[in-house]
């Protein structure tokens, strides 16, 4: 939730359909439906009955031998008003006061040529953000978990578009998890947009 020219928050990430959804957020732990603190693997170590997320689990548990140790399928997440779905992905860059940009050009134009990327897909198991590099792997137009996962993937919201995307991210990451301890998400919210709404601020010309 942020504003069209990435620089406001408040009114989005602190609306009262944000404070219902967070209290039920919060639910899911005071029930006990889900930990309170980290537990690693949860989903493939058949701890946890459902994991929302990418390709990456489909394809690993698709390699011979790596199966995991109870059956498995691949479904659309719940559907309320509207599908939603969150659709973000991370790239590397050159910062632009790099002491060697020649050398780091480079590097980052043999990192994203069309044969590293697919290998890194093929071995992550995400699907990759540049359609020509989907059309170049046969599982998006035969199988069924990879041609729904691009279709779903036109319907998705990205991450909050913003040049403070990390300010954005490193104020939100512990109002959530205070939330899911016990704050009161209609304080945590609007104090957050708030905070943030002062953090985005230097970005305005």
């Amino acid at each position: 939730g942020i504003s069209e020219d990435g620089l406001t928050v408040s009114g989005h990430i602190d609306t009262p359909e944000a404070i219902k959804g967070m209290r039920f957020y919060q639910s899911l732990f005071a029930k006990g439906l889900t930990p309170l603190g980290p537990v690693p693997n949860q989903y493939p170590g058949g701890l946890a009955a459902t994991y929302f997320g990418g390709l990456n689990f489909t394809n690993r548990f698709r390699v011979p031998g790596k199966e995991p140790p109870f059956k498995w399928g691949v479904s659309l997440p719940p559907k309320g008003n509207i599908v939603f779905n969150g659709n973000g992905s991370d790239a590397p860059l050159v910062w632009s006061k790099s002491q060697h940009p020649a050398e780091a050009v480079a590097l980052l134009s043999y990192l994203c040529n069309d044969k590293n990327r697919l290998a890194f897909h093929k071995t992550w198991g995400s699907m990759p953000s540049r359609t020509s590099l989907r059309e170049q792997m046969s599982v998006f137009a035969t199988e069924q978990p990879f041609k729904m996962a691009q279709a779903l993937s036109d319907a998705s919201y990205s991450v909050p578009r913003s040049p403070g995307y990390f300010d954005y991210f490193n104020a939100m990451n512990p109002a959530v998890k205070d939330i899911a301890l016990g704050a009161d998400p209609a304080k945590v919210l609007p104090d957050t947009a708030a905070k943030i709404d002062r953090l985005l601020a230097k970005y305005r010309r």
